[in-house]
């Protein structure tokens, strides 16, 4: 994956986003949506948490690819743009 002037290699595309913008291992941003830690609150819709706005940069990633084998250019545009929404958020997470 590469975003702006930063290249990763990973196993899976949660892997090099989060290698990309500095955060933690996929599987511990996972269990940051799915299990919040004791005497925490389960994260707000309004401000996603990291492992989430992941898996909707995989799912918008999933989406725009079928879209791409469709000839749908459309919703590839749609998706991609969605895509850099939810890099733009990682990015400042990163931070």
């Amino acid at each position: 994956m590469a975003y702006e002037n930063r290249i990763a290699m990973e196993e899976t595309l949660e892997g090099a986003i989060a290698k990309i913008f500095g955060l933690n291992a996929p599987s511990a941003l996972r269990r940051q949506v799915e299990e919040p830690a004791a005497g925490t609150a389960a994260p707000t819709a309004a401000v996603p948490e990291t492992g989430e706005l992941i898996r909707q940069a995989r799912e918008s990633y999933d989406r725009a690819i079928a879209a791409q084998r469709q000839g749908d250019w459309a919703k590839y545009g749609e998706e991609i743009k969605r895509l850099g929404g939810i890099l733009e958020e990682l990015k400042k997470k990163g931070k």
